[in-house]
Protein backbone atom coordinates (compact mmCIF):
# COMPACT_ATOMS: atom_id res chain seq x y z
CA UNK A 1 0.00 0.00 0.00
CA UNK A 2 1.54 3.35 -0.95
CA UNK A 3 2.57 5.54 1.96
CA UNK A 4 0.45 8.38 0.53
CA UNK A 5 -2.67 6.23 1.01
CA UNK A 6 -1.67 5.17 4.53
CA UNK A 7 -0.71 8.71 5.50
CA UNK A 8 -4.19 9.89 4.48
CA UNK A 9 -5.97 7.53 6.88
CA UNK A 10 -7.40 8.93 10.09
CA UNK A 11 -6.25 6.99 13.16
CA UNK A 12 -9.29 8.24 15.08
CA UNK A 13 -11.74 7.17 12.34
CA UNK A 14 -10.08 3.76 12.01
CA UNK A 15 -10.08 3.28 15.81
CA UNK A 16 -13.77 4.18 16.05
CA UNK A 17 -14.59 1.89 13.14
CA UNK A 18 -12.72 -1.04 14.67
CA UNK A 19 -14.37 -0.48 18.06
CA UNK A 20 -17.81 -0.51 16.45
CA UNK A 21 -16.95 -3.61 14.39
CA UNK A 22 -15.51 -5.58 17.28
CA UNK A 23 -18.39 -4.61 19.55
CA UNK A 24 -20.85 -6.14 17.09
CA UNK A 25 -22.39 -3.01 15.55
CA UNK A 26 -24.64 -4.52 12.84
CA UNK A 27 -24.24 -1.40 10.67
CA UNK A 28 -20.45 -1.80 10.70
CA UNK A 29 -20.27 -5.57 10.09
CA UNK A 30 -23.26 -6.19 7.84
CA UNK A 31 -21.58 -9.14 6.08
CA UNK A 32 -21.24 -11.15 9.28
CA UNK A 33 -17.49 -11.60 9.11
CA UNK A 34 -15.48 -12.68 12.13
CA UNK A 35 -12.16 -11.38 13.40
CA UNK A 36 -9.28 -13.07 15.21
CA UNK A 37 -6.55 -11.01 16.84
CA UNK A 38 -3.04 -12.08 17.84
CA UNK A 39 -1.61 -10.38 20.92
CA UNK A 40 1.61 -10.68 22.86
CA UNK A 41 2.01 -11.19 26.61
CA UNK A 42 1.27 -7.49 27.23
CA UNK A 43 -1.91 -7.62 25.09
CA UNK A 44 -0.30 -5.52 22.36
CA UNK A 45 -1.87 -6.38 19.00
CA UNK A 46 0.52 -8.27 16.72
CA UNK A 47 -1.93 -8.89 13.91
CA UNK A 48 -5.48 -9.71 12.88
CA UNK A 49 -7.52 -11.57 10.30
CA UNK A 50 -11.12 -11.06 9.18
CA UNK A 51 -13.06 -13.72 7.30
CA UNK A 52 -16.47 -15.08 6.47
CA UNK A 53 -18.86 -15.70 3.58
CA UNK A 54 -17.60 -14.44 0.22
CA UNK A 55 -18.71 -10.89 -0.52
CA UNK A 56 -18.33 -11.03 -4.30
CA UNK A 57 -21.15 -11.95 -6.68
CA UNK A 58 -21.02 -15.68 -7.39
CA UNK A 59 -18.68 -16.35 -4.47
CA UNK A 60 -21.19 -16.31 -1.60
CA UNK A 61 -20.85 -20.09 -1.19
CA UNK A 62 -17.08 -19.81 -0.64
CA UNK A 63 -15.23 -18.49 2.41
CA UNK A 64 -13.29 -15.26 2.09
CA UNK A 65 -10.24 -14.00 3.94
CA UNK A 66 -11.18 -10.32 3.84
CA UNK A 67 -8.00 -9.13 5.53
CA UNK A 68 -4.95 -10.54 7.25
CA UNK A 69 -2.22 -8.31 8.59
CA UNK A 70 0.71 -8.67 10.97
CA UNK A 71 2.72 -5.82 12.42
CA UNK A 72 6.13 -5.67 10.72
CA UNK A 73 7.79 -6.44 14.06
CA UNK A 74 5.87 -9.75 14.04
CA UNK A 75 6.81 -10.77 10.49
CA UNK A 76 8.47 -14.20 10.24
CA UNK A 77 7.47 -15.00 13.84
CA UNK A 78 4.56 -17.35 13.07
CA UNK A 79 1.85 -14.77 13.80
CA UNK A 80 0.61 -14.67 10.20
CA UNK A 81 0.61 -18.47 10.03
CA UNK A 82 -1.42 -18.72 13.25
CA UNK A 83 -3.93 -16.13 12.01
CA UNK A 84 -4.32 -17.90 8.67
CA UNK A 85 -4.70 -21.26 10.37
CA UNK A 86 -7.41 -19.98 12.73
CA UNK A 87 -9.31 -18.28 9.91
CA UNK A 88 -9.21 -21.41 7.73
CA UNK A 89 -10.35 -23.62 10.63
CA UNK A 90 -13.28 -21.28 11.28
CA UNK A 91 -14.24 -21.21 7.59
CA UNK A 92 -14.13 -25.01 7.42
CA UNK A 93 -16.24 -25.27 10.58
CA UNK A 94 -18.75 -22.89 8.96
CA UNK A 95 -19.09 -25.38 6.10
CA UNK A 96 -17.04 -23.69 3.39
CA UNK A 97 -15.13 -26.16 1.23
CA UNK A 98 -12.73 -23.53 -0.05
CA UNK A 99 -11.68 -19.93 0.30
CA UNK A 100 -10.48 -16.93 -1.65
CA UNK A 101 -8.89 -13.58 -0.94
CA UNK A 102 -7.85 -10.42 -2.73
CA UNK A 103 -4.33 -9.05 -2.47
CA UNK A 104 -2.76 -5.87 -3.81
CA UNK A 105 -0.83 -6.55 -7.00
CA UNK A 106 2.90 -6.10 -6.60
CA UNK A 107 3.07 -7.18 -2.94
CA UNK A 108 5.71 -9.87 -3.42
CA UNK A 109 6.11 -10.55 0.31
CA UNK A 110 2.38 -11.20 0.73
CA UNK A 111 2.30 -13.40 -2.38
CA UNK A 112 5.14 -15.56 -0.99
CA UNK A 113 3.26 -15.87 2.32
CA UNK A 114 0.07 -16.96 0.59
CA UNK A 115 1.85 -19.39 -1.73
CA UNK A 116 3.55 -21.04 1.27
CA UNK A 117 0.05 -21.57 2.68
CA UNK A 118 -1.29 -23.22 -0.48
CA UNK A 119 -2.91 -20.22 -2.15
CA UNK A 120 -2.61 -19.54 -5.88
CA UNK A 121 -3.73 -16.76 -8.21
CA UNK A 122 -6.66 -17.87 -10.36
CA UNK A 123 -6.60 -15.00 -12.86
CA UNK A 124 -9.28 -12.89 -11.17
CA UNK A 125 -8.46 -9.19 -11.00
CA UNK A 126 -10.21 -6.01 -9.96
CA UNK A 127 -9.21 -2.37 -9.72
CA UNK A 128 -10.62 0.57 -7.87
CA UNK A 129 -9.51 4.11 -7.29
CA UNK A 130 -8.88 4.88 -3.63
CA UNK A 131 -10.17 8.19 -2.27
CA UNK A 132 -6.53 9.38 -2.43
CA UNK A 133 -6.68 9.00 -6.23
CA UNK A 134 -4.35 5.99 -6.21
CA UNK A 135 -5.44 3.13 -8.49
CA UNK A 136 -5.40 -0.10 -6.49
CA UNK A 137 -5.18 -3.31 -8.54
CA UNK A 138 -5.99 -6.53 -6.73
CA UNK A 139 -5.45 -10.17 -7.63
CA UNK A 140 -7.71 -13.01 -6.48
CA UNK A 141 -6.07 -16.03 -4.87
CA UNK A 142 -7.83 -19.28 -4.02
CA UNK A 143 -7.11 -22.08 -1.58
CA UNK A 144 -8.43 -25.62 -1.27
CA UNK A 145 -9.67 -25.59 -4.87
CA UNK A 146 -12.47 -23.16 -4.05
CA UNK A 147 -15.38 -23.84 -6.40
CA UNK A 148 -16.72 -20.88 -8.36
Amino acid sequence: MPHSVLDGLSVQNRTTGWQRWLNGDPNRNAVGHECVVAVDETDAVLGWATFGRGRDDGWEHVGEIAGIYAHPDAWSSGVGHALMEQAMIALAQAGFSGAYLWMLAGNARALRFYERHGWAADGGEKSETHSSGHLMRELRLVANNAPV
